[in-house]
């Protein structure tokens, strides 16, 4: 990141320099009269920052012009094994295909109850499930959720289940529904989260430095081809 000043001592220009030896853009500045030192070493310390900033928002922009997630949902539900469980809701007993009692981690052929059931959701969602089936029981609702589970063994697993309850002559006389193990693609979303996260709090942090450079500098970030990505409040006032 070596500056260069243009005619007249009105126009500095820092390259930034890309993790793959490229360049990422440019920062460049433009004040009447020269820059101070202090000014040219601030400079630089700011190309260093806004360098990282630009490897952040072109990796946010790949994604972004990625295929969205919705076909891969379509692709994991398509190949992904779902499996089903029913229970009783007065006496608890139940039953799930061999999918879903893969995905507790136990044998398809231990007997299963609902109350054993939710004892493998993750503490932090075990409220919200239970919510969720006494209003499918006692309401006749539908669920549709996205928690934690915990295996016999393992790590925590994402599932999605889905339950409908079953009506006779007014009541509910069954729960029965589907499980599936989304674990991969849960994790892909909230790292695509973090990620827009991260880009956010970088252009905050560079929104606070640009501007707190100085108050008289013009200053511009902006790509290769030259496209502005950002300004400082002096460019914009002008």
């Amino acid at each position: 990141c070596t500056p260069w000043t243009g005619s007249r001592e009105e126009l500095v220009g820092v390259p930034l320099d890309a993790d793959d030896g490229g360049m990422s853009g440019w920062l460049c500045v433009a004040r009447r009269g020269a820059l101070e030192p202090r000014e040219l070493e601030l400079l630089t310390r700011l190309a260093r920052q806004a360098s990282a900033h630009l490897e952040r928002l072109a990796l946010a922009l790949a994604q972004r012009e990625a295929p969205n997630i919705a076909p891969l949902l379509e692709e994991v539900s398509r190949m992904a094994r779902i499996g089903g469980w029913e229970f009783d809701p007065e006496t608890g007993r139940g039953t799930w295909t061999t999918e879903v009692a893969r995905i507790h981690g136990v044998d398809p052929s231990e007997p299963t109850h609902a109350a054993r059931g939710l004892s493998f959701i993750a503490p932090p969602f075990r409220p919200l499930i239970e919510a969720a089936i006494v209003a499918a029981i006692q309401d006749g609702e539908p669920y549709d959720l996205e928690v934690q589970l915990q295996p016999r063994e393992g790590e925590l697993k994402w599932v999605r289940t889905i339950a409908t309850p079953v009506m006779e002559a007014g009541r509910v006389v069954k729960l029965q529904g589907t499980m599936q193990d989304i674990t991969e693609l849960k994790l892909a979303q909230l790292a695509l989260l973090e990620r827009e996260a991260d880009l956010a709090q970088s252009e905050a942090q560079l929104r606070s430095l640009v501007d707190g450079l100085a108050p008289q500098l013009l200053v511009a970030l902006t790509t290769p081809d030259g496209t502005i990505v950002e300004l400082s409040q002096a460019a914009l006032d002008a």
